[in-house]
């Protein structure tokens, strides 16, 4: 009988057990870390069923009534709801209350927020380059970027020369400029590694009016390429392209075309007078046998006439390829309803001189497309690509006024193409270089949409191995990145970092990403324009990133690393106080240091012994910053435990 009674008593309680089990209120998301901005997805299960209940999101170290968002799940008992992406750095949590008080029956384990990448303070002076070009204030930036084979960097842009066209159009100056690996200007290139071109006719005047594009040769000789108003004796003025080659050296080629310049209009004999196109350039391409491809497009008459694209090819001297299509021009477009421009031209690797292009077909009723080509070395289409026609993309177009930015070949050997819509988002598409077929394991049937925040114009993309970074300018003053997969899904840890800067009157610059290139195994570099309030000017730029090495270097999440960790700090930049958090592997005794760029120390701030985990200190005016002018610093972590002793250090800016 007893040995009975002891039967019932365990499985009552094993049956208890399991329906504790069952029955467990809990709340979460997959993800131990995440990186900024990325949305976040919580499941919930067994809650109270109550009208008002909610769910809300913490830092970790903060009690129930200081949540930083909330939504209500009321009566729903099970399921899935979708928080918005955080934007700062730190450890946090989720929390679930039974009705509209504080009675919390479950939370969430503790996640991380990381920045999926930082500033290489070791580019340039403390990550980045900065030049006004104008001396003036006047409008400056750039363009695009290349890599040279030495490993150089050049940027291309314009620069305003304060010249009005006798239409009363602002001109400029093309701007070119050689940096050596480290980000500082090369010394032999040009004046300090700086060059100023006007380009110049020996037979008209000249307006240069925009710098769009940038190509290199084998020989190391580089060709920039833009807009210019022309004007002949008593004639309207012309709106044509213009392209100029450049030594070395960094002094112009009087061997190409005229004098190092060259002017050239895109339509037919037997057209409209060679003035009355308005042409606009905006890609150049150097083939395997040394002949110069741009694209582009031209409109024949009226401001609002439709237009369409153009792609033009020249021989290394300058001169038009007569063997390439019409007197060496192209202008491939079934429908003059569309203002198409070829954006992007991407050689075929066969060197065979066929290429792919993308082109933005601009509706002037209706929703906009994209037009893809593959086209062999004498203009012709290729057979099978499209079936020996242009493939016409609506998808991206789902928003009116959607276009493209840029196509690369991917070290798989697909072609990517990347865009973004006036309503703002971006988005990146892969296809077969053969057929033009989407290819279908990548996003949703070959097209990637990605969303990170507010106001998104894409500014460059390339692929690396398997991943695909996009850069993009936020809200007019982010310098943002998102990294996709190779099948087109966000790096969720990875996230959508971004910087944004302010200049000494506390307001934010102004940013336009403009390129982005690969430098070495783990940098990448931005460029483009900068615009500041105080004093009043602009810049070029660029910046050079690097992934974050304390999330991508095989550390485990943070619950159970087993190293050491020192996070960046948040906010970066930042005025009177910022948070810097870290990771302990055991209790030990730790110290915060302040140093300049010396080494010299400007404070500490001791906090005792602290227990294995999660950590976060307040650096505030305690280390005197109010006293320390803006600039970059280095913070360290020294951990004592036992006799080991373990400094690491990060870089932080104070504005």
């Amino acid at each position: 009988m007893k040995i009975q009674m002891r039967h019932n008593f365990f499985g009552m309680f094993f049956f208890c057990l399991l329906s504790f089990t069952l029955n467990a209120q809990s709340v979460g998301i997959p993800y131990a870390r995440v990186g900024l901005g990325v949305p976040l997805p919580v499941e919930f299960s067994n809650a109270s069923g109550v009208g008002g209940s909610w769910i809300g999101l913490y830092r970790q170290a903060d009690g129930d009534g200081a949540y930083l968002r909330f939504q209500y799940i009321n009566e729903q008992v099970n399921g899935r709801i979708t928080f918005e992406g955080i934007q700062t750095e730190g450890v946090y949590n989720f929390r679930l209350f039974q009705g509209n008080g504080y009675q919390k029956i479950a939370t969430s384990p503790s996640f991380q927020v990381v920045r999926g990448m930082i500033i290489d303070s070791t580019f340039g002076q403390f990550g980045s380059f900065h030049w006004d070009a104008s001396g003036t204030g006047s409008f400056n930036g750039a363009v695009a970027a290349r890599m040279t084979s030495d490993g150089k960097i050049l940027l291309t842009g314009s620069v305003k020369n304060g010249k009005v066209s006798p239409n009363g159009t602002e001109a400029v100056d093309f701007t070119l400029i050689r940096l050596g690996a480290d980000g500082l200007p090369d010394s032999k290139f040009g004046n300090q590694g700086k060059v100023v071109i006007t380009p110049r006719s020996s037979f008209f005047p000249v307006y240069p009016t925009a710098c769009k594009a940038l190509a290199l040769q084998k020989d190391g000789k580089i060709i920039i390429g833009g807009d210019a108003i022309v004007y002949l004796a008593d004639q309207n003025p012309g709106y044509l392209i213009t392209m100029v080659r450049i030594n070395m050296d960094g002094t112009v080629d009087p061997t190409f075309a005229d004098s190092g310049t060259l002017i050239h209009h895109f339509i037919y004999d037997g057209e409209k007078g060679k003035l009355e196109a308005t042409d606009e350039l905006k890609c150049i391409e150097v083939m395997a046998d040394g002949k110069i491809v741009v694209g582009g497009g031209s409109i024949l008459s009226a401001p609002f006439a439709p237009g369409r694209p153009f792609i033009g090819r020249f021989l290394s001297n300058g001169m038009y390829d007569g063997s390439f299509g019409a007197v060496g021009i192209i202008t491939p477009l079934d429908s003059f309803n569309w203002r198409a421009y070829v954006e992007s031209i991407v050689p075929d690797p066969s060197g065979d001189g066929g290429f792919h292009a993308v082109a933005t077909a601009r509706a002037q009723f209706g929703f906009n497309h994209q037009i893809l080509y593959k086209f062999d070395n004498k203009g012709q289409y290729d057979p099978v690509f499209g079936g020996g026609k242009p493939i016409v993309e609506r998808r991206p177009g789902v928003h009116n006024e959607t276009y493209s930015r840029k196509m690369i070949r991917t070290e798989q050997g697909d072609l990517l193409y990347q865009g973004g819509s006036h309503i703002f988002f971006l988005w990146a598409a892969k296809i077969s270089p053969e057929t033009g077929a989407p290819v279908l394991s990548f996003g949703d049937q070959g097209l990637a949409q990605c969303d990170p925040g507010e106001i998104e114009v894409p500014g460059g993309m390339f692929a690396d191995r398997d991943q695909i970074y996009l850069a993009y300018t936020g809200n007019g003053r982010q310098l943002g990145m998102a990294r996709l997969n190779g099948d087109g899904s966000p790096d969720v840890v990875f996230g959508y970092p971004f910087f944004e800067f302010k200049d000494n009157s506390g307001s934010f610059i102004e940013y336009q990403v403009s390129d982005l290139i690969r430098q070495g195994k783990n940098r990448y570099i931005m460029t483009g324009w900068a615009r500041h309030y105080n004093p009043p000017h602009y810049e070029t730029f660029a910046y050079a990133f690097k992934d974050n090495p304390a999330v991508f270097t095989g550390v485990k999440d943070e619950q159970g690393s087993d190293q050491n960790l020192l996070l960046q700090n948040y906010p970066n930049p930042f005025e009177k106080a910022t948070t810097i958090p870290f990771h302990l592997t055991q209790t030990a005794e730790v110290s915060i240091e302040l140093y300049d760029m010396q080494g010299v120390r400007l404070g500490r701030i001791n906090q005792g012994t602290l227990e294995q985990g999660n950590h976060e200190v307040i650096l505030d005016s305690r280390l005197g910053f109010s006293f320390i002018p803006g600039g970059h610093y280095l913070y360290s972590l020294i951990v004592r435990q036992g006799l080991k002793i373990q400094r690491l250090s990060r870089v932080m800016q104070i504005r």
